[in-house]
């Protein structure tokens, strides 16, 4: 068995995470962590369509109830951030999305 390192969503390349993450699924499409990942990444990239369809797709590939349990509640806080996205539009809020900086260490 392969094991391939994980993405953090927030990487400063997150194309690159992402296209990374894509060939450890496709080496291992049974490895719920990798499509998992993805989901993360594309999420943080608000690319939530295609983030439901990478669970759409785990669904068919998990292994037990509460594998599916926790696909079904990632895709409902998907869900939900998307409603709550379209009840901001309507109501004319604008969101800024702000990446952190690193820290900075002082010599003392």
């Amino acid at each position: 068995m392969t094991c391939w390192p994980t993405f953090s969503p927030r990487s400063t390349r997150p194309d690159e995470a992402h296209r990374l993450n894509l060939q450890a699924i496709q080496l291992d499409p049974t490895q719920l962590a990798y499509r998992m990942n993805a989901v993360n990444i594309l999420t943080e990239q608000a690319k939530y369509e295609d983030a439901v369809n990478v669970l759409r797709a785990a669904l068919k590939v998990s292994k037990s109830s509460s594998q599916q349990q926790m696909i079904q509640g990632r895709l409902t806080q998907i869900q939900q951030i998307v409603d709550a996205r379209k009840g901001q539009e309507a109501a004319g809020v604008v969101t800024v999305q702000v990446q952190s900086m690193p820290r900075r260490t002082h010599d003392r």
